[in-house]
């Protein structure tokens, strides 16, 4: 019994010395498969670096008893491989780039090209190139929203106009009495005529913008007025300018059933209300071609008339009566004869 517990014991050392050395074989060899890439600091120890065959590093620092303790790929540390930097986007650089800083030596990508610090990117080196890309949308992008401020700003005020024009249009729209149908408005004669049919004494006036298509107008009618121009009392319609105007007036009062005066001349001749190469005069029974027969005498009106107020309306209000006359006066009426009171 003795004796068998003396052989399991050394069997137990046997076998426990052959697995050490065993293993210490596998390290051995496991070494010699990997390479030595140069020395290294581990725990203010000096050692040498390795390259694990699954890829990680490793430093290998040698054991006080002369052995070196070379850790498998199993225990050895593996450092996490990192992917490619990722570049920042034209936001980020929007958002950076008035507090990034020009360093004046470039930096360098990892492709070779030259490119810009931002430090508050984390000092990532980034590529001139996209800078000035994002740069040039941004500039873009600012153009576009001006443009588009600009168009809104023009459909607004071209909106305020064309209100303002219907506005306008409103108030106008409304046609006055004795108004012409629209018409061209250089056609003057169409409008008078027009008017004329209202009465002979009736004429064009003015214009309205009274619902006429573009281009177009109407024509506004009143009494006592010709081709827009008003016309004094005792006036002629317009004739050709080589007519005898003491004639023309002589026959146009006969033709009004005038009875003033017996007969008529003209007092002055005009052009207003009349077509080119036109003209017509403001008749007197008083007045021969442009020249008084009796001065300072009034019309001829019924002998109940008030020739005082006359004579005042003549020379003003020192005027007064001097004696009355008959001269070419219609039977059954007289004029004054006036002077100015001193």
């Amino acid at each position: 019994m003795k004796l068998f517990s003396i052989i399991l014991v050394l069997s137990i050392i046997i076998f426990v010395f052959i697995m050490n050395f065993v293993a210490k074989q596998n390290i051995k060899e496991n070494l010699t498969t990997q390479s030595a890439v140069s020395t290294c600091e581990k725990n203010g120890l000096t050692g040498t670096c390795y390259i694990m065959s699954d890829g990680s590093q490793e430093c290998i620092i040698p054991q006080d008893n002369g052995q070196t303790a070379i850790p498998t790929s199993k225990t050895a540390p593996t450092e996490q491989k990192k992917g490619p930097e990722k570049q920042p986007t034209c936001n980020d650089i929007s958002n950076l780039q008035k507090t990034a800083t020009l360093v004046a030596s470039d930096c360098i990508m990892p492709n070779g090209d030259t490119g810009i610090i931002f430090p508050r990117l984390g000092n990532r080196c980034v590529s001139r190139q996209m800078v000035q890309k994002c740069n040039e949308r941004e500039t873009s992008k600012e153009k576009s929203v001006a443009k588009a401020k600009a168009k809104a700003k023009a459909e607004v005020k071209a909106s305020a106009k064309t209100t303002a024009a219907t506005k306008v249009s409103k108030k106008t729209r409304k046609c006055a009495e004795n108004s012409t149908e629209c018409h061209d408005p250089k056609d003057m004669q169409f409008f008078e005529t027009e008017c004329n049919k209202i009465g002979n004494d009736w004429g064009f006036w003015k214009f309205q913008i009274c619902n006429c298509e573009k281009g177009k107008k109407s024509g506004v009618c009143r009494k006592g007025y010709h081709f827009g121009s008003f016309i004094e009392p005792n006036s002629t319609p317009c004739v050709f300018d080589y007519s005898d105007m003491n004639r023309v007036c002589n026959d146009e009062m006969r033709l009004m059933n005038r009875k003033e005066s017996i007969n008529y001349g003209y007092k002055t001749i005009t052009k207003n209300g009349c077509p080119p190469q036109k003209q017509r005069a403001i008749c007197n029974g008083n007045y021969y071609s442009g020249e008084e027969l009796i001065p300072n005498a009034t019309d001829c009106f019924n002998s109940n008339t008030n020739f005082e107020e006359k004579c005042k309306n003549l020379l003003g209000t020192n005027g007064s009566i001097k004696q009355f006359s008959s001269y070419n006066c219609y039977p059954g009426s007289i004029r004054a004869l006036c002077y100015t009171k001193i």
